[in-house]
């Protein structure tokens, strides 16, 4: 988050580098929530018998959501799941791997935020930690006239990652309905 203080300092002046940071922290795990943009790909293990499996996100990252899970190259069409477990229909009849591809976000005191963040979405992510600093009542960089100027510009970054991430969240093969058994 190094990255970024300079970036944002330029806005309000005289705010401290920690506050920087816990904003600009704040402002990508928000942009994660609202976008789905931090994406991964997990390979689970799932053994004979099993009626659920827990899956296990990166380290100092927190599940958004489940995208989809794919199978043998088919996307299953129902996922049901309560956060980091997802449950079958039944019990499996065989041992098998999965694909689950989620939708991530940093965690509360994370020291860094990934590259893809930083990389592909720094200017947005910068405009949410100042519109969120400028907003701070009775501080030398308050600034409310520039808030709705630097929250436009995030806002308008969570949108164009939304369709990013949209496009990019589409299973290769057909998705099938496992409850017609196509």
């Amino acid at each position: 988050m190094d990255r970024f203080i300079t970036t944002v300092l330029r806005d309000v002046p005289g705010c401290p580098n920690v506050v920087i940071k816990e904003e600009v922290l704040s402002a990508a795990i928000e942009f994660c929530e609202r976008s789905g943009i931090y994406t991964a790909k997990l390979t689970e293990s799932v053994l004979k018998g099993a009626e659920s499996i827990d899956i296990t996100v990166p380290v100092n990252t927190g599940l958004v959501g489940i995208d989809n899970i794919v199978v043998d190259g088919i996307a299953a069409y129902e996922i049901y799941h309560d956060g980091t477990t997802i449950f079958f229909d039944g019990k499996a009849i065989s041992d098998y791997t999965m694909d689950v591809h989620v939708s991530l976000k940093p965690l509360r005191g994370s020291t860094s935020i990934p590259d893809i963040l930083y990389n592909d979405w720094y200017q947005a992510i910068a405009a949410g930690a100042k519109a969120k600093l400028m907003i701070m009542p009775v501080k030398p960089w308050s600034n409310p006239q520039l808030v709705m100027v630097h929250s436009d510009v995030f806002d308008g970054g969570v949108n164009s990652a939304i369709k990013q991430a949209f496009r990019g969240n589409w299973p290769i093969k057909k998705r099938i309905d496992r409850r017609m058994g196509i």
